[in-house]
């Protein structure tokens, strides 16, 4: 039986419970102090445990009020801000997972596009069956987003309910683009856009869409050229402008592929593929010629700095969302 902690005593001889309240730390700046206590009156444990626990509800209550009254009624420029940031996750998702996936090997290829296909059928049959429980647990990843930007989550409110309608679309559209991807389908990131707007009409992206994953660059039909560097002078200082190369993100898949080419163990390429990935995480999508000395010094120190089991936690909270989608 959990202790509570809310339920405190006083010490001999004069033995007796009170209430303790703690104040919330997103509501610090609101109340002047960090807590509170009630006396109950009272040394009979069973007593004072109802009498705190009533207390408990209610505080938690008022809290909540107090909460509601900073934040926002959802609007549609809202929703769209939210949908675009997961468009570009889901974006960055799908072209990690084609990149993670040996398709040089066609059993295993084969294997993920059934994985796929299972999977997105699942979840088809789960929202036709049962379509309020399944909004229900993606309105919790929602609702997150929500709270963190003041907003309110009202499932009243017109535009809140349009967002989670298309919030779980989107889970339905991921796995159909990762398909396509595996596939050799691949699309430009505004057929991406286009797909989403002739489904939602929202223009989310406005007239003149930008390309979804910042700093990425399509592939280019000729090869990259590198243009003679130019000298600037300034203050009696020589200073060469940088030259184009391509960007990180474009570049490590073809490496992954070369490595697979020249048959190297499958575990090398997958530890090489999660450090690729790590350095994007760390230091960002850059054109490879921008990466200098000082990012190399910053990426030792980050990974110096990242605990051991930080892949560990993140896939464990990967795997537990998923494994409701399956």
């Amino acid at each position: 039986m959990s202790k509570k902690t809310y339920l405190m005593q006083t010490r001999k001889p004069y033995e007796q419970y009170f209430f303790r309240c703690k104040i919330p730390k997103d509501l610090d700046k609101t109340f002047t102090q960090k807590d509170f206590t009630v006396s109950l009156k009272s040394s009979s444990y069973k007593v004072s445990k109802i009498i705190s626990t009533k207390l408990y509800q209610i505080t938690q209550s008022i809290f909540n009020e107090v909460r509601e009254g900073y934040m926002k009624d959802i609007t549609l420029e809202d929703v769209k801000s939210i949908l675009r940031d997961k468009v570009r996750q889901t974006i960055k998702h799908i072209y990690l997972y084609e990149w993670e996936t040996n398709k040089w090997n066609e059993k295993e290829l084969q294997e993920r596009i059934d994985e796929i296909d299972k999977k997105e059928n699942k979840l088809r049959e789960r929202i036709k069956n049962n379509v309020k429980g399944t909004t229900e647990h993606l309105s919790k990843e929602v609702d997150k987003i929500l709270k963190n930007k003041d907003l309110k989550s009202d499932k009243n409110n017109y535009e809140y309910r349009g967002l989670i309608s298309r919030w779980t679309d989107l889970q339905v559209i991921r796995e159909s683009w990762k398909r396509e991807l595996l596939k050799g389908e691949r699309k430009e990131d505004n057929e991406y856009l286009k797909e989403l707007e002739e489904k939602w009409k929202l223009k989310l992206f406005g007239e003149n869409p930008i390309p979804i994953i910042e700093n990425y660059a399509p592939e280019p039909t000729q090869p990259y050229l590198v243009k003679p560097k130019s000298i600037e002078v300034k203050y009696n200082s020589v200073r060469t402008s940088p030259s184009p190369t391509p960007f990180f993100c474009d570049m490590f898949p073809k490496h992954i592929e070369r490595m697979r080419i020249n048959k190297r163990r499958e575990q090398t390429v997958k530890e090489t593929i999660e450090t690729y990935k790590d350095v994007i995480e760390l230091l960002g999508n850059k054109p490879i010629g921008d990466y200098t000395k000082i990012d190399g010094r910053d990426y030792r120190n980050s990974l110096l700095k990242t605990p051991k089991n930080r892949k560990r936690v993140r896939d464990i909270e990967i795997k537990i969302y998923t494994n409701y989608l399956v």
